[in-house]
């Protein structure tokens, strides 16, 4: 049963390599929504798009994620 699934598996990533790669960047002039999250401290954050002309990198952290705890040191340091 597990070969099963692996198959599937591997069948589905392959599926997947084989799309384009999205954008890491969105097109000048494109419009999106604001981001709505949690800061470190839990409270309620908005990144409103379109307040500040600078571009935007966003980190996704998850306090369950190991790579994210040792990414979340090194950048404290």
């Amino acid at each position: 049963m597990a070969n099963v699934a692996l198959i599937r598996q591997n069948r589905e990533l392959k599926n997947q390599m084989s799309l384009p790669q999205a954008a890491l960047e969105a097109a000048p002039g494109t419009q999106v929504p604001d981001l709505k999250g949690y800061d470190v401290d839990k409270k309620a954050l908005v990144l409103a798009y379109g307040q500040d002309p600078r571009k935007v990198l966003v980190l996704v952290f998850s306090p369950t994620c190991h790579f994210c705890d040792e990414t979340g040191r090194a950048g404290a340091s």
